[in-house]
């Protein structure tokens, strides 16, 4: 219930500060996960886990993804201009680095894409409504 309030008390200030809301093009985003409490994220974590194994991805995971998960998330958002960016984007991101697929010299490039990407789907989004 508290997080409900919550979210709906961020959704009303950022309408009325004409930011984002918790969702870009209808994926959590930055936002929400700012708001969200620990237990939340965990919550979030352990879906995402299991949804990987669903889909049969579990073993693309590098050791200790998710034990660093959380953490890395709340570093990643603590970038204001990173909010936007949908929580799935940030995800697949991380995971690449940890992989060593993102080395040190692109990361600045690849963030800067995610942003321009996320921008331009969360325009989209709107002008379809």
């Amino acid at each position: 219930m508290l997080r409900m309030l919550v979210l709906a008390g961020l959704m009303t200030s950022a309408l009325l500060s004409g930011q984002s809301g918790p969702t870009t093009a209808g994926h959590v985003n930055g936002r929400f996960w700012r708001v969200s409490p620990k237990a939340g994220k965990q919550t979030y974590a352990f879906g995402l886990f299991d949804g990987l194994e669903i889909g049969n991805r579990r073993t693309e995971l590098p050791t200790g993804f998710f034990r660093s998960y959380i953490s890395d998330l709340d570093r990643f958002y603590a970038i204001d201009k990173n909010l936007n960016i949908p929580i799935y984007m940030a995800t697949e991101y991380l995971l690449r680095k940890q992989k060593g697929e993102i080395t040190k010299e692109m990361e600045p490039f690849q963030i800067e894409a995610m942003r321009q990407i996320s921008t331009e789907l969360d325009s989209e989004s709107r002008h379809s409504k």
